[in-house]
């Protein structure tokens, strides 16, 4: 028998926030070509239809517009390859599937 998780609008808001937070990141990051402006105008769009489709809280909709005002360019491919290593946890091998 399996259990059923049951609903918690706070923990599903915690991961999506969490998952919201990456995105930005690596939108920013994938897109360092474009005019920083641009990428800022794209995000902003994106927190703002959350909090419409009331994904998120207000509070939550004015932590990411500021996370996304404060974003920076990203000159080159080193400092993006940098900045992932310092933000990656330490990741633990998992161990390989065994053939069939």
């Amino acid at each position: 028998m399996v259990a059923e998780e049951k609903f918690e609008p706070e923990l599903y808001q915690k991961r999506l926030c969490n998952e919201l937070e990456d995105m930005i990141h690596n939108y920013a990051e994938d897109h360092a070509n474009m005019k920083i402006t641009k990428i800022q105008s794209n995000l902003t769009i994106i927190v703002q239809s959350f909090y419409k489709s009331n994904l998120i809280s207000k509070d939550h909709c004015g932590i990411f517009q500021q996370k996304i005002k404060s974003l920076k360019k990203i000159e080159n491919i080193e400092d993006i390859l940098k900045q992932r290593e310092q933000n990656l946890p330490a990741q633990q091998e998992q161990p390989k599937r065994a053939k069939a």
